[in-house]
């Protein structure tokens, strides 16, 4: 497929979960926060398509890149209020950095020394995206007895539970070890990134969250060959 096709279709995408979203909640049939949080999960899946849509880094980036300065337009100026955090922190704008860095390493090294480690980029976005989406949805239902500030017991387990499962899929599909290393390595990324969501406040964790995971298995991966 054509690359700048690809850079369409992504644009499209994200317009078409930002618009879906916006539209549920101006209609009243979704609140705002589970809005934000249709847009979390579903922007986090472009990097699914980028897999199918890009050869080149520089070509990859452009999508992910541009939005850091739309979200931080966004966030500085209110420009799309059904996107931002209650609590006002620059999380969308990390969010965008996150996929930024994620997407052109691992797209750049597979362009510079054909060792295609693009799924690992898919550990750390779909852990932010589903991970990081799965504890807010059922913390804010279900949770009631905190851990920390105002993270649940609840929240923090869906966040364990669905990080788990996002890195044994991934693993399990596009990874190198066998079974019992898959699973292992899965609980193990799941509780950093667990961590990661527990201990940074606000949009901070959309950092944490999907780097630390992403670069631990990375440097291990690196350190084992």
């Amino acid at each position: 497929m054509n690359q700048w096709l690809g850079l369409a279709i992504s644009y499209a995408f994200v317009f078409v979960v930002l618009g879906t979203a916006g539209l549920l909640a101006k209609r009243q049939r979704i609140s705002g926060e589970t809005a934000r949080k249709i847009v979390h999960i579903g922007v986090s899946n472009w990097i699914v398509l980028a897999l199918f849509l890009f050869q080149d880094w520089y070509v990859a980036i452009i999508g992910p890149a541009s939005f850091i300065v739309i979200n931080f337009l966004s966030w500085r100026f209110d420009l799309f209020p059904g996107m931002e955090s209650g609590d006002k922190s620059p999380g969308t704008v990390f969010f965008a950095v996150s996929l930024t860095v994620l997407t052109g390493h691992f797209w750049w090294l597979w362009n510079s020394t054909g060792v295609d480690l693009r799924y690992v980029a898919l550990i750390g976005m779909l852990v932010l995206g589903w991970g990081d989406g799965m504890a807010a949805v059922f913390g804010h239902r279900y949770g009631g007895r905190k851990v920390l500030g105002d993270k649940s017991y609840v929240g923090c387990l869906a966040m364990f539970l669905t990080s788990l499962t996002v890195c044994f899929i991934v693993l399990a599909l596009l990874g190198p070890h066998n079974l019992t290393t898959t699973l292992l390595v899965s609980l193990s990324l799941a509780a950093t990134a667990t961590l990661s969501e527990l201990l940074l406040p606000g949009g901070w964790d959309n950092l944490l969250v999907p780097l630390a995971p992403a670069y631990i298995y990375y440097l291990w991966l690196v350190a084992a060959l």
